[in-house]
């Protein structure tokens, strides 16, 4: 049965952003939802704010839209009107979906004048903005049609929750659990395009490096992209979009917990008697093979991501059994695949442009200041020495703009004999990659760089925020914000921070990874710790984990998402007595 139209409280401020706001309304009407506006408040007996707090009690949907304007502060009040609007969402517990401006997008002054930002409340916006980072799961725009695309993701999402909910009890739900999407995406439309393709005709693809062993070419991105791309158009795979990290899966018992992952994304989660029934990692993978097919061959045609495949994983297998029960696989490994179920798409570093422009997007948004007649040049050269390596460039940039370097500094740094010779390595298809993180790690204290390394404890994925913060605490000492290093650690690129769902999360919205190929140098790091450090760090983790188990209570589906965390913490533990 079709669902009545929702009401879509549109919150932001008007001014300087009315051509967001008119594709926002244009997307939620192509969905046949309302859009709420705020234009004519001001216009209502009462008072914009009375009037608006009042429109948003009465709306379904809170969407959010903050640039580079906080806005109007009325007399008497502390914050504007449009952040006001958020507490009321908050304070009702109105479904919330917020898009930030990209930080790139900070200085440009073509997308956001001047005149149409407030820089006497830059502070308070700025407050805000990090605080609705930490806190709520944002998405980034830096044009009108990103933004658009973007709404028609959460607004789809929100639909496909509500009509769940009105699906007789018996029904499969069908997933939309997507990956981290990477701002800015730069460099690979060609591949996208055909690569959307291939999934939308039903081919289930493996995206690997040309060179064997490379890594940080941006597979990962890339498929977390095409997922994004096809939930803007839900009915291309009915039966479901997800993903499953397989980061240190390997053999039949990896084997069983990727299944035992997809299950539960398709609400089958194993009951504790079936979870006893097999007693070898073997008997464990065909259980919930036969788990599968019986609940899968129902749920229509569906799209899975296996992310950073493992070479010790019985791939084949894998594939052979999910293509069984209708679903489109992509799967990106630093390896060639070895199923011949899978179409090969072999991805190469990026074109010069397209690497420079990579370099200079992640160099403005951690505050660098580039301009293109000054940079250009520079920039193609340090692009050029990085192999065009998307992870090495990134690195690069971050630590660019953080120290500060400029790109020409850059670039006489890399251009230095000793430097060359490291980097032109052709036994090594890692080398920029490591180059760049030994430079980066150089930029941070003795303390800070231990704490990195103690990272590579979480084996996981993705952790929740909190664990990664304990264990950082720890390393650290008496004193030490694992918060604070944390965020860090994110600014140099050295890891990840994201936002999930919370419907999805639960009360840890907020989750961090490593690159695989940071990890493992992180590894590589971690021998040299002092063993009373490695004991610390792991006690540290096992008891963030087990509050974190407890504050899932008894939700066993949040739960699995830690499953590979758990496990692994806990062998880890059993090694070290």
């Amino acid at each position: 049965m079709a669902l009545p139209p929702l009401r879509v409280f549109l919150s932001s401020s008007v001014y300087g952003l009315q051509p967001f706001r008119a594709m926002v309304e244009e997307t939620l009407l192509s969905l046949q939802q309302l859009p709420v506006g705020m234009e004519h408040f001001y216009a209502q007996p009462g008072g914009a704010i009375a009037f608006s707090t009042e429109s948003v009690a009465e709306c379904d949907i809170y969407v959010g839209i903050i640039a580079w304007r906080y806005g109007t502060i009325k007399p008497g009040e502390t914050r504007s009107i449009t952040h006001l609007e958020y507490d009321e969402a908050v304070a009702l517990g109105k479904p919330r979906y917020l898009y930030l401006a990209n930080e790139s997008t900070r200085q440009d002054l073509a997308l956001f004048p001047t005149e149409t930002r407030d820089p006497e409340h830059e502070t308070k916006l700025l407050d805000w903005r990090t605080f609705l980072q930490q806190n709520e799961v944002v998405s980034y725009f830096d044009s009108a049609a990103e933004l658009g695309r973007q709404v028609s993701i959460g607004i789809s999402r929100e639909l496909q929750k509500r009509f769940a909910v009105n699906q007789p009890s018996s029904a499969v739900v069908p997933p939309l659990v997507l990956p981290p999407q990477t701002p800015d995406f730069v460099g690979r439309e060609t591949e996208l395009k055909r690569l959307y393709d291939r999934l939308s005709q039903g081919h289930s693809v493996s995206l690997s490096a040309v060179v064997v062993g490379m890594g940080g070419i941006g597979k990962s991105t890339l498929a977390a992209e095409v997922l994004h791309r096809f939930a803007e158009a839900p009915q291309t795979f009915p039966g479901g979009i997800a993903f499953v990290g397989c980061d240190q899966k390997t053999g039949m018992e990896g084997l069983a917990t990727i299944y035992e992952q997809i299950l539960t994304l398709w609400q089958r989660p194993l009951s504790a008697d079936e979870a006893t029934r097999a007693s070898t990692p073997e008997q464990s993978a065909e259980l919930r093979e036969t788990l599968l097919r019986s609940h899968l061959a129902r749920v229509g045609k569906s799209l899975l991501l296996l992310d950073n495949v493992e070479h010790e994983l019985p791939l084949d297998r894998l594939v052979t059994t999910l293509m069984g029960v209708g679903m489109t696989v992509v799967v990106t490994s630093r390896y060639v695949p070895t199923s011949p179920r899978l179409q090969v798409e072999r991805l190469d570093v990026l074109a010069p442009e397209a690497a420079r422009a990579l370099f200079r997007d992640r160099y403005t948004e951690r505050g660098g200041h580039w301009l293109a007649e000054r940079d250009a040049v520079a920039t193609l050269e340090v692009v050029a020495h990085l192999g065009h390596l998307p992870l090495a460039i990134e690195l690069a940039a971050a630590r660019g703009a953080l120290r500060p370097l400029s790109p020409n500094d850059l670039a006489q740094e890399l251009r230095e004999p000793g430097v060359l010779a490291k980097l032109q390595d052709a036994s090594d298809p890692t080398a920029s990659v490591r180059y760049a993180l030994e430079q980066s790690l150089a930029t941070l204290s003795e303390g800070e760089r231990q704490q990195f390394a103690a990272l590579n404890l979480l084996r996981g994925a993705d952790a929740p925020r909190i664990v990664a913060q304990a264990v950082l605490a720890a390393v650290g000492g008496p004193g030490s914000d694992g918060s604070v290093v944390l965020d860090r650690l994110a600014a140099f690129s050295l890891v990840e921070v994201f936002a999930v769902d919370r419907e999805a999360s639960g009360p840890y919205p907020q989750r961090m990874r490593f690159h695989p190929l940071l990890r493992e140098l992180a590894q590589e790091r971690w021998q040299a710790v002092p063993e009373a450090t490695k004991s610390i760090s792991l006690e540290a983790l096992l008891t963030a984990l087990a509050d974190v188990v407890g504050g899932y209570g008894q939700d066993i589906i949040r739960e699995v998402r830690e499953e590979s965390l758990i496990a692994d913490a806990i062998r880890q533990a059993a090694q070290q007595r």
